[in-house]
């Protein structure tokens, strides 16, 4: 299991634009399931970036283990991620000109793992989450529920210890909402730390902790 916890954080997009967080610390429970949420424009997708070290704060840091990992390099940063962490992006974020198998397996290019292991594995994911019919088409000729569902394969893909997803069920019906529900739900049984930035009511409801912004 992996802890994530963060210290202290600020951030701003720029001088215009207000403080952002103002010094929010948090612990984030390996095996829980926590809701970001807050009205729009209070920083729960932000706070999701820095948190997967796509973005770094203004002050405070992010710490994985206790190591504070959020103010080393670009390259460090990038290294811990494709090992670390799986991010589901809004809207599944897909390439349409590529195979759904091709985005799946698309995090295994960080860490040099040979093509036909990448594949395999991916395969299996996409048959435990129930996409594997659609491993051959394009993300145009799927439905969104499936999108989204693919966007898990491609984060769960390196079996990270941190999951964050972005609105995962924002666009979603209520069937395809709990099918996405149950998958991050397994994943944190598992022990890992799932973290998502929502303003679903239903999903708010089954996670097990709760940041307010």
């Amino acid at each position: 299991m992996l802890t994530l916890r963060c210290e202290e954080l600020w951030f701003s997009y720029g001088r215009s634009s207000g403080e952002l967080f103002r010094g929010l610390s948090h612990v984030f429970t390996p095996g829980a399931v926590t809701a970001i949420s807050g009205s729009s424009g209070r920083g729960k997708s932000t706070l999701l970036y820095i948190l997967g070290l796509m973005l770094t704060p203004k002050k405070g840091v992010v710490a994985y283990n206790g190591n504070p990992v959020s103010g080393i390099s670009d390259v460090g940063r990038a290294l811990i991620r494709s090992k670390s962490v799986g991010f589901v992006f809004q809207d599944a974020v897909l390439d349409p000109t590529r195979k759904v198998i091709d985005s799946i397996i698309e995090p295994s290019v960080y860490l040099g793992t040979p093509r036909k292991s990448a594949i395999a594995r991916g395969k299996g994911i996409a048959e435990s989450i129930g996409v594997s019919a659609r491993l051959d088409h394009r993300p145009g000729a799927i439905s969104g529920g499936e999108a989204q569902r693919v966007a898990l394969c491609r984060a769960l893909l390196n079996d990270p210890q941190v999951i964050l997803a972005d609105e995962p069920t924002g666009n979603l019906d209520a069937g395809n909402s709990e099918i996405v529900f149950g998958i991050l739900r397994k994943a944190a049984n598992a022990g890992k730390t799932v973290i998502v930035a929502t303003h679903d009511p239903y999903l708010s409801s089954l996670v097990d902790e709760t940041v307010t912004l």
